[in-house]
């Protein structure tokens, strides 16, 4: 691992923690960087789910369609945040749309680079699982949108 190779790491371990060498090794190879442009999308509500993602340069929205086909906006994702968390050992369909507000890049950890990082490095992945179901708990990702506040709600009221 070069020091360029540790800067890409540099979001995913403020998330999860200092690693040993040889974890940090074993995650950087599990995981896939995608560098997006504004208005690309990472992912469409209803696609299959598997990968966590980590954003480390950048903005992503998270956005939400009711049946109805209405859109609301439910958060955004900065640097050092994750977008669902629970879904690396989850595959249903994505109950959110995700895509990039400005230049991104994120760094993907799907479920077969976890099943990688699982077989070469058993102790990094219960790591990374201790430290994903943690945070799933009470991430804004996880749930039924249409119970969830999104940040719009958040503001104060212009009277």
């Amino acid at each position: 691992m070069v020091a360029t190779d540790r800067q890409v790491l540099d979001s995913v371990f403020a998330f999860f923690g200092e690693l040993p060498s040889k974890g940090q090794v074993r995650l950087f190879d599990s995981v896939t960087v995608h560098d997006l442009a504004p208005g690309d999308v990472l992912f469409w509500q209803g696609q299959t789910g598997g990968s966590v993602y980590f954003v480390e340069t950048g903005e992503l929205s998270i956005w939400w369609e009711a049946a109805d086909g209405e859109q609301e906006l439910m958060r955004f994702a900065g640097r050092g945040d994750s977008v669902t968390p629970a879904a690396l050992l989850d595959e249903t369909p994505r109950i959110r749309s995700c895509l990039a507000e400005a230049p991104t890049r994120v760094l993907e950890l799907s479920a077969s680079g976890f099943r990688q990082l699982t077989a070469l490095d058993p102790k990094t992945a219960g790591h990374v699982l201790d430290m994903l179901s943690t945070c799933a708990a009470e991430h804004p990702d996880s749930g039924d949108p249409a119970q969830q506040l999104s940040w719009l709600d958040a503001l104060p009221s212009p009277d």
